[in-house]
C-alpha cells in the first residue's frame, strides 16, 4: 500500500497550499506529467513512429477505465469530453415524437441540452424536481412511464453531491423499456462503480476529475447488448474492422460497442496522462481510494455540523460521494478569506463546495474546519 507522505509527494500543489476542491479539476500528478512529456519526447524525435506507442497508450488507458467500472474492455470508446459521450448516446437513441426524456433539477446543463434539441421533433423532457438537495426515488418512478426513451442523470450530481442508487434506478428504467444514460464525472474514481451489476446503458466519464487525469479525454461505456440495436451515427475509421485497410465502397462494422467510436485520431498526449492517472489510482489501490474519500467526507460533514453549518448534501453516507455542498452567510467573504489562507475549495452554483481528494490529509481537513468555524462564530 502507498504511504500518504509518497503519494503526497506525487501532487507538488500539497507543498503550496491545501487543495479540496479535487472533483472539478484534480491537480496534475507527477505521473501524469511525466507520461505526457514522454509522448512530447517520442513525438518530437520519433514524428509519426510514434503512432504505435499511442495506440497501446489508449488502448491501455481504455482497458484500465473499464476495469474500474467492472466492464469489458471492448465496451469502452474514448472521446474528448463526457458532454460528447452524452450527445452519442442522444445520437444513437434518438428519441421521437411522442416520446419523452427524464432529467432532475439537479443535473449539469451538459446532461439536459443534448436531449433539448429532440423538443422541435415532440419530444418531451421531463424534469423529476429535487427534495432537499435529493432526489427522492418516488418521483422519479413517476416520471418514468412507457414513452419515456431516455433517463439521463448524473451518477453524483454536481451541485448538492446526491449519489444515485443506479441499480434501482436503471430497474426503472428498464422496465419501461427506457434507455439509461449515465453522466459518471463525479463518481467514477471516487465511489465504487459496477455498470455490469447495474445493467447502465450508457456511462460516460471524463478523467480530469477522481481519474487523476487531464482535460481533453474521456471514456463512454456502451452495454454490449445493445450493439445490434444502432447504427453508428458518426462514422469514424477506428470503429471499422481493418482501420487501415482502403475500401470506399464497403463499410465493415466492428461487432464491439467500439464500432461507436466517432472520430478519427484520439488525442493522445491526454491519453497517455489517462492511463497515467487510472495506473497511479490502481497503485494506491482502489478500495484505499474510496475509502480515504468516503471517510475525509464524514469527516468533514460531521464537523460542519457540529459548528451549524447548513449543508445541502445528504446525509446518509449510500447518498453522498466525494462532494459536499454548503451555504453560509456572505460566503463569498468566506471563500476569499480561505484562499488567503492558502486554502482552495469550489464557489459557484450557490454553493461552497468541498471535494476531498485521496491524497488529502486530516490536518488539512481541520485547518479548513478551523477557518470555517472562526467565520461563522464571528458573522
Amino acid at each position: 500500500m502507498m504511504k500518504m507522505d509518497e503519494l503526497r509527494s506525487l501532487f507538488p500543489i500539497t507543498r503550496e497550499k491545501i487543495y479540496l476542491f479535487n472533483g472539478n479539476i484534480i491537480p496534475c500528478a507527477t505521473p501524469v506529467r511525466r507520461a505526457m512529456e514522454t509522448h512530447l519526447e517520442q513525438w518530437t524525435r520519433a514524428g509519426d513512429a510514434c503512432f504505435r506507442h499511442c495506440m497501446e497508450t489508449y488502448q491501455q488507458a481504455k482497458q484500465l477505465f473499464a476495469e474500474l467500472i467492472n466492464a469489458s474492455p471492448e465496451s469502452v470508446i474514448g472521446l474528448h469530453s463526457t458532454t460528447s459521450g452524452i450527445n452519442l448516446a442522444a445520437l444513437m437513441i434518438h428519441p421521437t415524437a411522442g416520446q419523452n426524456v427524464v432529467v432532475t433539477d439537479l443535473e449539469h446543463i451538459c446532461n439536459v441540452h443534448p436531449w433539448l434539441k429532440f423538443k422541435d421533433e415532440g419530444v418531451e423532457v421531463r424534469y423529476v424536481p429535487a427534495r432537499g438537495g435529493t432526489i427522492e426515488m418516488e418521483d422519479f418512478a413517476r416520471a418514468v412511464d412507457d414513452e419515456t426513451a431516455a433517463v439521463s442523470i448524473c451518477h453524483v450530481t454536481m451541485n448538492t453531491g446526491f449519489r444515485w442508487d443506479l441499480a434501482e434506478a436503471c430497474g426503472i428504467a428498464h422496465q419501461h423499456g427506457a434507455r439509461i444514460v449515465v453522466d459518471a464525472a463525479q463518481s467514477v474514481g471516487a465511489v465504487p462503480t459496477d455498470v455490469r451489476r447495474w445493467r447502465v446503458d450508457f456511462l460516460a466519464a471524463p478523467t480530469y476529475k477522481w481519474l487523476l487525469g487531464p482535460m481533453g479525454a474521456a471514456f463512454l461505456y456502451i452495454n454490449p447488448e445493445l450493439v445490434s440495436a444502432y447504427d453508428p451515427p458518426m462514422a469514424g475509421w477506428l470503429g471499422v474492422q481493418d482501420p487501415f485497410e482502403i475500401d470506399l465502397r464497403d463499410t465493415r462494422w466492428l461487432r464491439t460497442p467500439q464500432r461507436f467510436e466517432p472520430g478519427g485520431m484520439p488525442g493522445m498526449i491526454c491519453f497517455a496522462g489517462a492511463a497515467a492517472g487510472l495506473g497511479l489510482l490502481g497503485d494506491i489501490g482502489h478500495d484505499t481510494v474510496f475509502k480515504r474519500i468516503e471517510e475525509s467526507v464524514t469527516y468533514l460533514y460531521q464537523g460542519l455540523s457540529d459548528i451549524n453549518v447548513t449543508l445541502d448534501t445528504p446525509r446518509r453516507p449510500q447518498q453522498r460521494a466525494g462532494i459536499l455542498a454548503m451555504k453560509v452567510r456572505e460566503q463569498d467573504r468566506l471563500w476569499r478569506q480561505l484562499e488567503q489562507k492558502g486554502i482552495h475549495i469550489g464557489n459557484w452554483a450557490g454553493y461552497l463546495r468541498i471535494d476531498p481528494g485521496c491524497y488529502n490529509t486530516t490536518e488539512e481537513l481541520d485547518a479548513f474546519l478551523a477557518c470555517v468555524g472562526e467565520f461563522t462564530a464571528a458573522s
